[in-house]
């Protein structure tokens, strides 16, 4: 059996510079790097070199950026590539991010058209694992309603109300901070345990299901058994943290897909993200799963 992964992929353009940006400023950088991004992308990507069966659906353009992405999936990963639309009407969506190097936090700017409608995927391998990131939802929630019997994880970073329908049906809502925070409305500490109850009370409204909130290198908290529970962040060398929550959303598709207990689901998708922020660019930084192994090994 399979994992699928349905939404958005891009072309990363990285600029690294060594302090805070700011408004009505130039800037100047040696150091560029060019890469695939995009949620379902990596999350693809990384399920794919850790030898899982892998399906990708999302959309390109014809362009040099959509050639550039095709080429490098196809030569370089076992990715599936059936289901993606590559189409001369459509853009390949550009991100263009901006790296802090002192602190590995980034800034980015996506230009991406309207989606347009997908057609339903078919797939060879039933899969048994649907890994979602919120966009083209025209494809995405009647795919999960076409393979019902799939295991459904929605990469949740930012909430709107297109989203809302799929949030209530999905297995793993695995959301971001800024996902909980504009659902419930209001600033989250994560060091405050008043405002993490408040954020799972309301969430649990939204979806009766399993429900994780990530912090960056605060860490994530999860609920298992009505008890919510903290899982600190891996503390390592970070100079980018571009992508680390697409890598974190496809190493927990495979611990699933792999009947993973949740807490170790986490576990080893906190390491995975904590390893890639060591690496500029996002799908460049994609840790195989011995090295994540590695790592736990040596904790």
């Amino acid at each position: 059996m399979a994992i699928a992964c349905i939404g958005q992929t891009v072309y990363d353009v990285t600029f690294l510079i060594e302090e805070e940006i700011s408004e009505n400023k130039k800037y100047k950088t040696k150091e560029k790097m060019e890469c695939i991004g995009g949620p379902a992308a990596n999350s693809a990507a990384l399920c794919s070199l850790w030898n899982e069966d892998t399906y990708l659906v999302s959309r390109l353009g014809t362009d040099f950026y959509g050639d550039k992405i095709m080429k490098e999936l196809d030569s370089k990963t076992s990715i599936k590539l059936s289901s993606m639309m590559i189409s001369k009407e459509y853009s390949t969506p550009i991100s263009t991010i901006i790296t802090n190097k002192v602190n590995g936090n980034r800034t980015i700017v996506t230009y991406d058209e309207k989606e347009e409608v997908l057609d339903i995927p078919s797939f060879d391998s039933e899969p048994k694992v649907i890994l979602v990131d919120g966009h083209f939802l025209s494809v995405a929630l009647p795919t999960m309603k076409k393979y019902s019997d799939a295991i459904t994880v929605m990469d949740a970073g930012s909430y709107n109300q297109e989203k809302h329908e799929m949030c209530t049906l999905v297995d793993y809502l695995v959301c971001s901070q800024d996902f909980a925070q504009q659902y419930c409305n209001r600033e989250l500490n994560p060091d405050n345990n008043d405002d993490i109850n408040d954020a799972f009370e309301k969430l649990s409204k939204l979806n009766p299901n399993c429900i994780v909130i990530t912090f960056g290198d605060k860490g994530c908290y999860y609920q298992e058994n009505e008890k919510i529970i903290h899982l600190p962040a891996f503390l390592t060398n970070t100079i980018d943290t571009t992508g680390a929550g697409d890598i974190f959303h496809g190493a927990f598709a495979y611990c699933i897909h792999n009947e993973f207990a949740l807490r170790q689901a986490l576990i080893y998708s906190s390491m995975a993200a904590s390893i890639s922020t060591e690496t500029i660019g996002s799908y460049v930084s994609i840790p195989t799963l011995e090295t994540v192994k590695e790592r736990l090994n040596d904790i």
